[in-house]
């Protein structure tokens, strides 16, 4: 699941007057997109005799649940079994299209293409607890600057509250605490850029998950996949200075208080055969105000300059198809895009992703 970058994108689309595309740089960004995907698929061929722990091997052939990768964004509500290991790397192709208010109307700004590489990774530590790690790379261009670095890494654990009655109406229920720790950039920005070396926001947070899911067959190998992902997340206050993630300006110095965060997410899956299915995913999105308290700074004309966001709300849709190689081998790609916006960004994303299980 990616919510990450979501995070940085009022960072990066800072107000500039040209609306132009850069189409060159984006057929650039999708060719070493692409690139970094072949050189994760040469990996993959001893993890293609694996089980995948979705299947229960200990059911009939007709009570099998097919080969699934998982939908985009939403998490499994199914842990790994211990000793199994889970790695899943993430291209995420995406373009900044504007910022909208309340009322809908679009303040105009230059086009912000993004490339986001994330990969994570869970193993089994028991049956009833796994370790979740993330690391990523941004990529951000506008008007022919470009700027690479790592943004945030998470590191939490998963916790298996019950399980799912496979011939039963009983779901799966999983815990979730995870931690982000601000590895990315966020502040002593370079004001020339823009924000485009904006790739974190320099705060710890603590995010609580609570994620449920079940599996319906239809018939044979026609399963309708269900899962519903609850969370919230508090972030610590994080000093500031000068040019930064929420704004500011020359000689800014304070503190910035951001908002908790509200995700919900629901995500389905229908298997068309044991290979091929389809994923829709459902996000809504909420972020509180941020505070700052101390000295604003002060704009290139020497007006004040500003520092945080006010509220945030947003709701998108990531559609995608899968097909799997094996249990233990799969890759979905798809779409994700804004439907609704609050006080945010709205942009379009291709998603790919490799999932290998082992």
């Amino acid at each position: 699941m990616n919510i990450s970058h979501f995070l940085f994108r009022n960072a990066l689309n800072k107000p500039i007057r040209s609306f132009k595309k850069d189409l060159k740089t984006k057929k650039t960004l999708v060719l070493w997109s692409i690139r970094l995907l072949l050189i994760f698929s040469s990996l993959t061929p001893r993890f293609m005799e694996s089980r995948s722990d979705f299947i229960h091997e200990d059911l009939p052939l007709e009570l099998q649940a097919p080969w699934t990768t998982g939908p985009l964004l939403t998490p499994s509500s199914r842990l790994l079994p211990k000793g199994r290991i889970n790695i899943q790397p993430y291209v995420y192709v995406s373009e900044v299209q504007g910022h909208f208010m309340y009322h809908g109307i679009r303040q105009s700004g230059a086009t912000l293409h993004n490339v986001n590489f994330e990969t994570y990774i869970a193993y089994g530590l028991t049956d009833w607890m796994n370790v979740i790690m993330m690391g990523q790379l941004f990529t951000n261009e506008r008007q022919g600057k470009s700027y690479t670095a790592i943004g945030n890494s998470l590191l939490g654990f998963g916790f298996q509250l019950f399980q799912e009655d496979p011939k039963g109406f009983r779901p799966n229920g999983k815990f979730m605490v995870v931690e982000s720790f601000p590895t990315g950039n966020y502040q002593n920005l370079d004001p020339t850029l823009g924000g485009l070396d904006a790739t974190g926001d320099g705060t710890f947070c603590t995010r609580l998950a609570f994620v449920t899911g079940k599996a319906f067959q239809i018939k044979n190998y026609i399963w309708l996949s269900s899962r519903l992902a609850l969370g919230y997340w508090y972030f610590t206050p994080t000093t500031v200075r000068n040019f930064n993630s929420y704004g500011g300006g020359f000689n800014t110095f304070g503190t910035v208080q951001r908002g908790s965060g509200f995700p919900a997410s629901i995500g389905l899956e229908l298997s068309m055969t044991q290979n091929l299915s389809l994923a829709l995913d459902v996000l809504s999105l909420y972020f509180g105000a941020n505070t700052f308290k101390g000295n604003p700074g002060t704009n290139f004309d020497g007006t004040p300059a500003s520092v945080g966001y006010p509220s945030i709300y947003q709701i998108s849709l990531a559609p995608a198809v899968e097909w799997n190689f094996s249990p233990g081998f799969g890759i979905i790609l798809g779409g994700w895009f804004t439907v609704f916006d609050k006080n945010n960004d709205r942009f379009s994303s291709f998603v790919v992703a490799i999932t290998l299980n082992k």
